[in-house]
């Protein structure tokens, strides 16, 4: 491939980046898939961080209040779908102790460790951990 997308249609997507005091970040699993990052699409009109507040009330229940540091913008190719992805990633912090369930739209969530998605080779995996070593949570 030279570089250029094969089809210029993709969708935006929003990811948080949340650590717990020992270094966990908060991980999703959505479908039965494997452990990701919370988040999701940005819809039309909305800007990423107001995508952001609504895909984690969404998700995981969470409504608290949090400030929002860009992390990065990374692309990849997801064969599943057949097409380019691009995600918009924040790390975040909140501004007192948040609480976080799962809802219909996840199957489950938890803190993992950030090691989990050094070996994993699937696309979205690779992006995470490229991410999670270039921006330290501490």
């Amino acid at each position: 491939m030279n570089g250029s997308y094969p089809n210029a249609f993709y969708r935006a997507s929003v990811k948080a980046f949340v650590y717990d005091a020992d270094g966990k970040v908060l991980a999703v699993k959505e479908n039965g898939d494997k452990w990701s990052l919370p988040g999701g699409g940005v819809d039309h009109g909305e800007t990423p961080l107001e995508a952001l507040k609504r895909e984690l009330a969404e998700e995981l229940g969470m409504t608290d209040a949090f400030t929002a540091e860009f992390v990065g913008v990374d692309t990849y190719f997801y064969e599943p779908k057949d097409a380019w992805l691009m995600w918009i990633m924040y790390e975040l912090k909140f501004q007192k102790p948040y609480a976080y369930g799962v809802t219909d739209e996840i199957g489950d969530a938890q803190f993992i460790e950030p090691s989990y998605f050094e070996e994993k080779q699937l696309p979205y995996q690779k992006v995470i951990n490229k991410w999670i070593k270039k921006k330290s949570p501490r």
